[in-house]
């Protein structure tokens, strides 16, 4: 193919830039905005290109000037970089980035916004430059060490990626959730080993394997991973998977793919959730709600301390349901739990079994007025009253019988024979 520049005038630069890059025997290049271009033609047919000219997307061949992009000097605006360009006559359009196409292209800047058209990132594409990505838009691939000592940023929305390969997120300085939503995610080792800024790792819908080898290994502000309910985590080889994390939660499915696994750092918790423990979780991350559903006192607990952390790093509501009246234990049920937790009022009440009245006390000082509660005396062996407080239900239990006070409430009386 005969090189051409499809823009008419051509620095006197960018002319003395050709004369100095070695060129590669399957490699072409075009000349736009002043910078000398290197790209691969994928598909003659198609007019598709690949940017770079290293072969392959996870090579990991050393970057230099004859297989980059473009010069590694280069100062120039991610702006600028051409999804499509003219030569003779024909256009030609970018649906890759090739392994290391601006790595070490520390003079490279802006926001990088990927056309639909572009579903590959190779290798360590952008490692060391100072770009920001807006978002993975089409991406369908992305290989991995692509993103190290870029500059801090918002963690990119990425709809469409597929696979991500080992590393890919190495040391990176994204802040904030990542949201694995595609249900044919795939996740390779390391992903997250001594990332910067990630705080949360949401994976809801995907059904692939995470490979939980040394996967947040040395992140330094994890506080939270959600994996959900049909997520798979495969064998640990080489390393733990929280080594050198501390104080993250994390929640896994109790399915057996993920027994074991989720080890290593200090003060992490593991919750398993499922219908086979007292905890499970139903998440609609369409619309941004949750519904816990536990069984027991210390499952109610962990789902409102998960209430204020699934809030602020997925944007969930938290709705709790109970189908079994839940014994207390006075003094571990607070109104701060409950207020921290902003739970939303489910359309069941919380039943609770109450056996004294210092139990009753805490439990309706501790949950919102404005949710209903169901009580169960069961076992009650003592009358006890109950303040004037709306939405609280008794239930009917053989021997007992709740009466109106004068001066508000209602007693809960326990009848005894004569």
């Amino acid at each position: 193919m005969r090189k051409q520049a499809w823009k008419a005038a051509v620095s006197a630069a960018a002319i003395a830039a050709i004369a100095t890059i070695p060129m590669a025997a399957n490699a072409d290049t075009v000349i736009t905005n002043g910078v000398t271009w290197r790209y691969v033609v994928n598909d003659a047919t198609k007019k598709t290109v690949t940017l770079g000219e290293i072969s392959g997307f996870d090579s990991t061949t050393a970057a230099t000037d004859s297989n980059r992009a473009m010069p590694a000097n280069t100062a120039i605006d991610a702006s600028l970089i051409p999804w499509t360009f003219d030569v003779d006559g024909e256009t030609y359009t970018v649906t890759a980035l090739s392994s290391s196409a601006f790595n070490g292209c520390t003079k490279l800047t802006g926001v990088v916004s990927f056309p639909s058209a572009v579903k590959t990132l190779g290798r360590s594409c952008f490692s060391s430059t100072k770009v920001r990505i807006a978002s993975f838009n089409g991406l369908t691939t992305v290989y991995g060490y692509g993103f190290g000592s870029l500059p801090a940023q918002p963690f990119p929305a990425m709809p469409n990626v597929a696979t991500f390969g080992k590393g890919v997120f190495y040391g990176a300085t994204f802040t904030g959730t990542v949201r694995f939503s595609d249900p044919n995610t795939i996740v390779s080792w390391r992903s997250f080993m001594n990332a910067k800024g990630v705080e949360a790792i949401l994976a809801v819908d995907s059904t692939k394997t995470f490979n939980v080898d040394q996967m947040a290994d040395g992140a330094t502000n994890m506080k939270v991973i959600f994996m959900g309910p049909r997520t798979k985590g495969s064998s640990l080889s080489n390393g733990n998977m929280l080594n050198s994390v501390t104080g993250c939660k994390v929640y896994v499915p109790a399915n057996g793919n993920w027994d074991g696994l989720v080890t290593g750092g200090s003060n992490n918790e593991i919750i398993y959730y499922g219908a086979s423990t007292n905890l499970d979780f139903s998440v609609d991350d369409a619309v941004g709600k949750v519904v816990a559903t536990p069984t027991t006192e210390e499952a109610l607990v962990k789902a409102l301390v998960a209430a204020p952390l699934f809030k602020t790093h997925f944007g969930w509501d938290m709705k709790v349901e109970t189908t079994n009246a839940i014994d207390v234990t006075v003094g571990t049920l607070t109104p701060g739990m409950f207020a921290n937790a902003g739970v939303k009022a489910g359309s069941l009440m919380l039943n609770f079994a109450v056996k004294t009245q210092a139990q009753l006390n805490d439990v309706l000082a501790a949950v919102p007025s404005d949710v209903m509660v169901g009580i169960d005396p069961t076992g009650l062996t003592e009358n006890m009253v109950v303040t004037d407080r709306e939405n609280v239900f008794v239930k009917n239990v053989p021997g007992m019988t709740v009466r109106r006070r004068a001066n508000g409430g209602f007693a809960i009386l326990v009848l005894r024979s004569r």
